[in-house]
């Protein structure tokens, strides 16, 4: 058997599947995919991480074969192959009542760990964008394939906000890639930095910029470029508030000014 989501990727995109070595179980493959996010969307992380984390324990694995609930969508099948539904969902109506449900014949019989992941990572995508009254899982797959690839090692904030967006469809939030940044200057030589790159996202909207107790020396611009030139009297760490506004969303991130006399 082959994972739709891998196969359909690997095979008509860029994309290679990359969940470590053979030597890894099935769990840390699945957290190694899913830490891909903790940085670029903390977020939907801190949800798939807890869902990884439980997933196998509200798993019923049964002899097949799965009703086809027909949520593949459109998608091409290379000849001389069909369609197995390896796994499905529902809501569980009582507190005995496992989520998730797995053919174990057809688990037994792929032959890598990757596709088993693949299946779990699948399953936790997929889970949230049938809440959003997806009924195919056609972009869950995209996302699981992106996902499951080195795609993620060389992503930018803005890449991963386009995916994100169309996945999900929802438009993206505006937050800082960290609590807190470093700024670093050396006297008599102007600075210049454009503050976009200290974003993890944002919308498609204006964006208002302010700081808040710097040093007189230091600028922002309406277009979020942090300027200037600090003195000898300036050496040492100071400490500000940057602040980006976007309708009604906002952020906000410390920055530490180390200033150096070389």
């Amino acid at each position: 058997p082959i994972m739709l989501p891998l196969y359909l990727y690997e095979s008509q995109s860029t994309l290679d599947i990359s969940l470590g070595g053979p030597s890894l179980s099935v769990q840390e493959k699945v957290d190694l995919a899913v830490n891909r996010l903790q940085t670029i969307d903390s977020g939907r992380f801190s949800r798939y991480a807890a869902m990884a984390s439980t997933f196998l324990s509200k798993t019923g694995f049964v002899d097949g074969p799965l009703y086809d609930f027909h949520d593949t969508g459109l998608a091409s099948i290379p000849a001389g192959c069909h369609l197995a539904q390896l796994a499905l969902q529902r809501k569980a109506l009582f507190p005995k009542d496992l989520p998730f449900t797995i053919d174990q014949a057809l688990w037994a019989l792929l032959k890598l760990n990757d596709y088993r992941a693949a299946i779990i990572i699948h399953e936790i995508v997929f889970n949230e964008t049938l809440e959003l009254g997806q009924n195919t899982s056609a972009l869950a797959r995209k996302f699981t394939a992106h996902l499951c690839s080195s795609w993620f090692d060389h992503v930018t904030p803005s890449e991963y906000q386009a995916l994100a967006g169309e996945v999900f469809q929802t438009p993206p939030s505006l937050s800082f890639l960290a609590d807190s940044s470093e700024i670093r200057a050396k006297v008599n030589s102007p600075i210049q930095i454009d503050l976009h790159s200290l974003l993890a996202s944002w919308n498609d909207g204006p964006l208002e910029w302010a700081i808040i107790g710097a040093p007189s020396w230091v600028e922002v611009s309406k277009l979020g470029v942090l300027t200037g030139t600090c003195g000898p009297t300036d050496i040492g760490e100071t400490s500000a508030r940057l602040v980006v506004k976007s309708g009604n969303q906002g952020a906000m991130t410390t920055l530490r000014i180390l200033v150096s006399a070389q």
